[in-house]
């Protein structure tokens, strides 16, 4: 399995194109990509998970190098974990739970989380983040506000880390009040009773 993993990687990493700032993103043909879905972040993070159980990992680590480097990036369209700011966050605090964070990615790991307000979309009971091209609001964790929850939440001892963190200010969770606990989880009951 091991083997299958890398032939994988390898077959990803040949897709992978140096870019003009010396980022390492997947080639389309006619643009490059660095998102999670469907870029260079998506194959980092696997060669950041392989790497560990590889013998000789020092063209890998010179892939990751590269894939950081288009983390970097200060401008992101969307906010979503595919093709969007929460997938950044997802790829670079995978790197600093692994260990293969630089000072450089811990920065944009920061950067990242910072800039989610630039999305956020106040409303009467939250925030929403908008979805794949922007048209709607979307709660789904490919492309809305499901997965930019799960980013904060992966990123959040990363960031939080005894280094000054920049203030997020997002209220994504109203904290319970007298008047409205939270409710545990309900079992599931095959005849559909609660």
């Amino acid at each position: 399995h091991l083997r299958l993993a890398q032939d994988a990687l390898d077959y990803d990493l040949a897709h992978c194109m140096t870019a003009i700032d010396g980022s390492l993103q997947l080639n389309e043909g006619w643009r490059m990509l660095p998102y999670l879905g469907s870029g260079s972040a998506g194959v980092g993070l696997v060669a950041a998970q392989l790497l560990p159980h590889l013998e000789t990992p020092d063209r890998y680590l010179e892939a990751l190098d590269g894939i950081s480097s288009a983390a970097l990036t200060d401008f992101v369209m969307e906010s979503g974990v595919f093709r969007g700011r929460a997938g950044m966050i997802l790829f670079l605090a995978t790197l600093g739970h692994l260990g293969y964070s630089t000072p450089e990615a811990d920065d944009a790991l920061r950067h990242h989380v910072a800039e989610l307000r630039l999305h956020a979309i106040r409303r009467p009971h939250g925030i929403g983040f908008p979805g794949q091209g922007l048209l709607r609001l979307s709660c789904d964790f490919a492309t809305g506000s499901a997965g930019v929850l799960a980013a904060l939440g992966t990123s959040a001892n990363v960031i939080n880390s005894g280094e000054p963190v920049i203030p997020v200010n997002l209220p994504l969770l109203v904290p319970p009040t007298a008047a409205s606990p939270l409710r545990p989880a309900m079992a599931w009951d095959p005849a559909g009773r609660r």
